[in-house]
């Protein structure tokens, strides 16, 4: 059984103040804040000791008894042992009645994972107690391992899964292999036997997706800077992370048939080499219900979301490979020949249109936060591990057009969700974003002291929402309602809603931060979310210069004699051209029932008001993503807007878009 039932992380206890405070003061988020640095460990030893007890990556955990939460809770609550069994004289299996998150690992268990590499690089850099140093290091591994599981259970190394779980875990009957491809658009996600060989004792979610990707991209950069010269990791451990890479880089480079007698690149595919549902990271490509749509090299429709994933996933697969046909292919071709850095930010789809908060004539376009996190995750990989100066200051400012400022509503700056805050502030052109940083660190502040459950919060009864403002449940905060309803449905605020009053989340930053109301459940949160934020922000600097956050071992393999483990190399190789995208085409939704988590939801048809073209000669097709149809319902609402002022249906809020 390849279960890890007993991390070493959870045997230890991770303490706070065990450095100098004064080798600690330049950290984006201080570790010299006592207050907040308690609060990490408690998440640390929660997640270690309940979420992550299965494999090592951190899962939803369900306590029903009152008196089970109460016995999680006293253990917190203490510090003289850290082994739960023998304190609540029960074991975790015994009060956690199931675990679940399986079937969505990539973005849900990446960014925790990436935590815990962050977690031991700063232990390693702030000398730590050799106790607290050895519970970083076996928690890291363990998630190195649960994902290297990830990547090859599938049958075909880098065809990653959607999730994976034990066959103690997953409920679902397993699927035999699939005979033939099926129709992407007909496909739905399906647990499956081991393909591997090697791991007989994991099931695993096919039907995986961009999001998926993006999360397990954001983990395997974050793993290879933790482990790359450290010589108490095996070097069997880097030698799977790069092979790993290397084999997903190569599966993103070879052509798939996506419609008759059309073939792309940057194709996601299961082990079988179908096509996912949501497999799409060429800017070309148009998910819809059908064969997609495949527009011409320079069509003004191209996906700018896209090209910024497509980036961000292949440069830190560069990274971590070391590979250079993939370098070449990243920067000779998807940089140069097809300037995808020029589509982020130009034209009718460019990134910022995913900020959107408008309804017109009953068709209402919402931001969906989980596209703002892929897209903050996507441009991480890029500032992080970006070795050319040119490319690093095309990708900033891409960031601080259309990720942070955009003057839309929910963009980065509006939101000031930590994570989002912590990458701004650390990556951004210029010194360090000291505001946004200081932001970040009290939000994280204002999370509740773990055990996280899912307590229920209604801030705003009926007649609250009736006259459109209430008074939230500290009995102080006054929330002004949307007219807008929130992403997935439900009230919404118009501001984000103060996280000492917003409803838990499982995920913080893919939910929308404006719900006001949550009717909780029996789920222990794992906050991933906090544990992300926080620990990216203790490893990224308070610099003058952020380019000191570069990663020590950024590296440009298509540089002669730039080895392994240098730092800064530069080159030529940006690419300029024209280009306009549609928007991220996913169309994910927030779960309901008992998670947070993410589903692809229905995306919604595109008015027939003929207020744009494809770029391609044809006419926009309906369905068509979120961004492209936020642009569209404020085109067409221009275009009608003495009619629509004449019905008084245009509703408030549609000044913020556009």
């Amino acid at each position: 059984m390849e279960t890890r039932r007993r991390s070493l992380t959870a045997l230890v206890p991770v303490l706070a103040g065990l450095v100098a405070p004064s080798a600690l003061a330049d950290s984006l988020v201080s570790a010299n804040d006592q207050a907040l640095a308690t609060l990490a460990a408690r998440y640390d030893r929660q997640f270690h000791t309940f979420n992550a007890r299965r494999f090592g990556l951190g899962l939803d955990a369900f306590i029903p008894v009152d008196a089970d939460r109460a016995l999680v809770r006293a253990f917190l609550d203490q510090t003289a042992t850290d082994d739960f069994d023998a304190f609540a004289g029960k074991s975790v299996e015994d009060v956690v009645a199931s675990w679940d998150e399986h079937g969505d690992l990539g973005m849900f268990g990446g960014v925790p994972a990436a935590a815990d590499a962050f977690r031991y690089v700063v232990a390693k850099r702030e000398g730590a107690a050799d106790a607290e140093l050895l519970a970083a290091r076996a928690a890291l591994l363990d998630a190195i391992a649960a994902f290297h599981v990830y990547a090859n259970i599938t049958g075909t190394p880098g065809a990653i899964a959607r999730g994976i779980g034990t066959d103690l875990d997953v409920v679902e009957a397993p699927e035999p292999p699939l005979a033939a491809c099926p129709n992407p658009w007909e496909r739905a996600n399906t647990w499956r036997t081991d393909a591997s060989g090697e791991h007989p004792s994991y099931l695993w979610n096919d039907n995986t997706s961009k999001d998926q990707l993006l999360g397990y991209a954001f983990a395997l950069g974050a793993f290879w800077d933790a482990v790359a010269n450290d010589p108490d990791v095996s070097d069997l451990v880097r030698e799977q992370l790069r092979a790993d890479a290397r084999a997903l880089g190569s599966l993103l480079m070879t052509a798939r048939e996506v419609a008759p007698g059309e073939s792309l690149d940057l194709v996601i595919t299961d082990g079988d080499g179908c096509p996912t549902r949501f497999h799409d990271l060429n800017p070309r490509e148009v998910i819809r219900d059908g064969p997609s749509l495949v527009l011409s090299t320079t069509s003004s429709s191209r996906n700018g979301f896209n090209a910024l994933a497509a980036l961000g996933i292949v440069r830190t697969l560069v990274h971590v490979s070391g590979d250079e046909e993939l370098a070449r292919y990243y920067y000779d071709e998807l940089v140069t020949a097809r300037a995808y850095p020029s589509l982020i930010t130009s034209g009718l789809g460019r990134l910022r249109q995913m900020y959107a908060n408008a309804c017109v004539l009953g068709e209402c376009v919402v931001t969906n936060f989980s596209n703002v996190n892929m897209a903050f995750v996507a441009v991480y990989g890029l500032l992080r591990y970006e070795s050319r100066a040119e490319l690093r200051e095309s990708y900033r400012a891409a960031m601080a057009s259309d990720l942070w400022d955009t003057g839309r509503p929910h963009d980065g700056m509006a939101v000031q969700q930590a994570f989002f805050n912590v990458i701004w502030a650390g990556l951004k052109a210029g010194a360090a974003d000291s505001a946004a940083a200081d932001t970040a660190a009290a939000q994280l502040l204002a999370f509740p002291a773990p055990p996280f459950f899912d307590e229920a919060a209604i801030n705003c009864d009926d007649d609250e929402i009736a006259l459109g403002s209430c008074l939230a449940v500290d009995g102080v905060t006054v929330l002004t309602l949307d007219s807008v309803p929130a992403r997935g449905g439900g009230v919404a605020a118009v501001d984000p809603v103060p996280m000492h009053v917003r409803p838990p989340s499982n995920f913080s930053w893919r939910s929308d931060p404006r719900v006001v109301n949550g009717l909780g459940s029996s789920r222990l949160n794992p906050g991933g979310c906090f544990r992300g934020a926080y620990w990216l922000g203790r490893l990224l600097e308070r610099s003058t210069n952020n380019d000191g956050n570069l990663s020590p071992f950024a590296r440009d393999p298509t540089v002669a004699g730039e080895g392994e483990g240098e730092g800064e190399g530069e080159g030529e190789g940006e690419g300029e051209g024209e280009g306009d995208g549609e928007g991220d085409g996913e169309g994910e939704g927030e779960g309901d029932g008992e998670g947070d988590g993410e589903g692809e939801g229905e995306q919604p048809s595109v008015p027939a008001c003929g207020c744009a073209s494809d770029g391609a000669g044809g006419s926009v097709h309906p369905s068509l993503a979120w961004m492209a149809l936020a642009a569209l319902v404020v085109a067409c609402a221009r275009s009608r807007a003495a009619r629509v002022r004449r019905r008084r249906s245009l509703l408030p809020g549609i000044a913020h878009v556009g």
